[in-house]
């Protein structure tokens, strides 16, 4: 009798094991912004705390911190602080060709009518004018302080053919405020834990238990064909010749889950380890090595019985 191998089962083994990691994948992803969004809305950092509870407000993440991110997200909207920069010149025309940035960082889609949102505490607004020295105003912001108004005067435009030298009011206007940084200011980067969370380890290990397993059942069951050979071939029972294979699909399936499972472990061991930051540099003349995986062949699984 032909035995048919169990196709349909190994495949859905795979499958549950890729959808559980990925799964895994988006609740630490959930959770790290959960516990990174209050630290920054206690440093007062509320942009990026906002960012990071919009992140774990989304429907993957748990319920009870989905929950917790929405409330949140609520919260900092209402008390977030705006401003409208509103640009004229010393003759009270309106300007809109003006170039804004606020501590350093530029805004293009600026608009004397949209309102800019700032975390609160002091900040240095640059307008450019073609064919004007920038200006600087420094403004501090407050909590809940809503769409308030930061007007910046320029210098008229002196008419085309003038012989006519600026006055010294308009010299000083037109000339930034001393120690203003002029290079964007970066944000510093996260602290962020490098040891291996939770749910590393519980990936890690039911990706363990899964390969020893697997191994365990397919050992036995290779152990129980030997002896059923020996014997009563080739006269055995069909039902017990098709239990010992079914067993040893089994054991391979769970053998490739617990493989899959840690492959995974050793991602996010590597995450973990990393300490990357989005926007973070290097420090000039530090040695940098190249992660494992990148131009290095993978290691090898190799299973025979």
């Amino acid at each position: 009798m032909v035995v048919k191998p169990l196709c349909p089962l190994h495949v859905a083994l795979v499958c549950s094991a890729a959808t559980a990691l990925a799964f895994a994948e988006s609740v630490e992803r959930c959770m790290s912004s959960y516990e990174q969004g209050q630290v920054l809305r206690k440093q007062s950092r509320l942009l990026e705390a906002l960012a990071d509870f919009r992140e774990c407000s989304q429907r993957e993440c748990p319920a009870l911190a989905r929950a917790d991110c929405v409330s949140w997200v609520r919260e900092i909207e209402e008390v977030i602080p705006s401003i409208v920069v509103i640009v004229r010149t010393q003759s009270g025309r309106d300007v809109r060709e003006a170039q804004v940035s606020i501590d350093g960082k530029g805004h293009p889609a600026w608009s004397p009518t949209t309102p800019i949102e700032l975390d609160p505490g002091e900040h240095h607004i640059e307008v450019r004018v073609p064919e004007q020295q920038p200006i600087v105003t420094p403004v501090v912001v407050a909590l809940a302080e809503k769409n308030r108004p930061v007007y910046v005067t320029v210098p008229d435009r002196s008419p085309p053919g003038s012989l006519l030298a600026p006055s010294r009011d308009d010299v000083a206007r037109a000339t930034p405020l001393a120690g203003t940084p002029s290079a964007a200011v970066l944000a510093p980067p996260r602290d962020d834990a490098t040891r291996p969370s939770p749910l590393t380890w519980m990936v890690g290990g039911t990706s363990a238990a899964l390969l020893v397993g697997g191994i365990a059942l397919d050992l036995f069951a290779h152990r129980d064909l030997t002896e059923l050979r020996d014997s009563c071939a080739p006269g055995c029972a069909p039902s017990d010749v098709e239990g010992i294979k079914t067993r040893m699909i089994v054991g391979d399936s769970l053998i490739a889950a617990g493989v899959l499972g840690g492959v995974a472990t050793l991602v996010m061991l590597l995450s973990d380890s990393s300490g990357d930051v989005v926007g973070a540099r290097p420090r000039a003349g530090a040695a940098t090595a190249p992660a494992w995986g990148i131009g290095a062949p993978l290691p090898e699984w190799r299973f025979s019985w």
